[in-house]
C-alpha cells in the first residue's frame, strides 16, 4: 500500500506515475497534505506532524501489516545512503511531498516500527514549465 500524502491527490497523477506506484505497492490511499500557515509554531507544526504520523499507521495497521515484529530484518540490516534497499520486509511506504518543516517533522517522528518506507516522486520540468513524472526515490 502507498498512502499519498501530498497536495496532489493520486486522481491527477499521469499513467505513468500511477503504474510505478501500484507496481511497487499495490493499492494507492490518499490522505491530503494538512495546511501549514507560515507563522504556525514549531511546537504546532511538530504536534500535526505527529497526528499524521498517527493517521498513516492506523491506516497501514487496520490492514494488519502495519507493525514489523515478524520481519527478520531489523534496524541493524539497514544499509546506509545511496546502497540498494533498506529492508525487504517494507511493502508499504508515505509518498510525502509538502511543506518542508511539515516533513522534516513527519519523518523524524516516523516509528522505526511502522513497516513502511517514505519515498518521493522525482520530476523533470517540460519545456512548457509543467513537471512529468521521472522516478520513484
Amino acid at each position: 500500500m502507498l498512502i499519498n500524502l501530498t497536495n496532489h491527490p493520486s486522481y491527477t497523477w499521469s499513467d505513468e506515475q500511477i503504474m510505478a506506484f501500484e507496481e511497487k505497492y499495490g493499492e494507492i490511499v490518499d490522505l491530503p497534505f494538512p495546511n501549514v500557515p507560515p507563522r504556525m509554531s514549531k511546537y504546532d507544526v511538530d504536534v500535526l506532524a505527529w497526528q499524521y504520523v498517527k493517521k498513516c499507521d492506523e491506516i497501514l495497521s487496520s490492514r494488519g501489516l502495519g507493525h514489523d515484529e515478524e520481519c527478520p530484518k531489523r534496524f541493524e540490516d539497514y544499509k546506509p545512503y545511496g546502497e540498494e534497499a533498506l529492508c525487504v520486509c517494507k511493502l508499504d511506504a508515505v509518498h510525502l511531498m509538502g511543506e518542508m518543516s511539515f516533513c522534516y517533522s513527519f519523518i523524524a517522528q516516523f516509528p522505526c516500527e511502522v513497516n513502511a518506507d517514505i519515498v518521493v516522486s522525482t520530476t523533470e520540468r517540460n519545456p512548457d514549465g509543467g513537471f512529468s513524472f521521472v522516478a520513484i526515490r
